[in-house]
């Protein structure tokens, strides 16, 4: 009982702070939505997929690239699992449905752009230090843009946060390794014996 109050009053907390950085976003600082909808676009998941996959299969040092690909599905696969199983709606102060190309759905928690963020500037900084001084504050805008636009709670953004970094340190875990075999092993030899 005590800890279902617990959780209640911490759900209030999130969604009045949240509010709050939602309103100081639209209206307080002026901050353009061009710009959050570049932020929301720059780390959109069938983009990252699409271009990792192109490198993954048209570069011949590819275990990077690999790893990087496996990282990402996984990371859906964690992302969607969450939601389903948490079933938080989206803010309702916000509009989510603004973008004709982008979907967004309509479950909030964990935000995975912000998992996506957080996992590709660990994984990009440690194999591309010198990109560290760019990788680190976009992966940051894209966190705290998620709430300002009004997609996310604060709660959603933790959340996400926890699974991009979980993810990043579990990337040589078994199941991770069997899923890089697979794909060098069957996918990637057939795709080249083919050509």
């Amino acid at each position: 009982m005590a800890m279902k109050k617990l959780q209640e009053k911490l759900t209030i907390l999130d969604q009045k702070l949240s509010y709050q950085c939602y309103r100081i976003g639209q209206h307080n600082f002026q901050i353009k939505k061009r710009y959050l909808q570049i932020l929301e676009y720059s780390c959109h998941g069938i983009p990252w997929l699409a271009l990792i996959t192109l490198f993954t299969f048209t570069t011949s040092d590819n275990n990077f690239w690999i790893e990087l690909l496996i990282g990402l599905l996984i990371d859906i696969v964690y992302i969607a699992l969450a939601k389903a199983f948490c079933r938080r709606r989206r803010p309702s102060y916000a509009p989510q449905a603004e973008n004709a190309w982008i979907t967004v759905d309509k479950l909030s928690f964990p935000s995975g752009h912000a998992s996506r963020s957080i996992y590709l500037a660990l994984i990009l900084s440690k194999q591309f230090p010198f990109l560290m001084i760019f990788i680190w504050p976009w992966a940051f805008a894209v966190t705290i843009s998620r709430v300002l636009y009004g997609r996310h709670f604060f709660g959603d953004i933790l959340a996400g946060i926890f699974i991009g970094y979980f993810n990043y340190v579990t990337q040589k875990f078994p199941l991770q390794q069997f899923i890089k075999w697979f794909l060098v092993t069957m996918v990637y030899e057939t795709i080249n014996d083919n050509y």
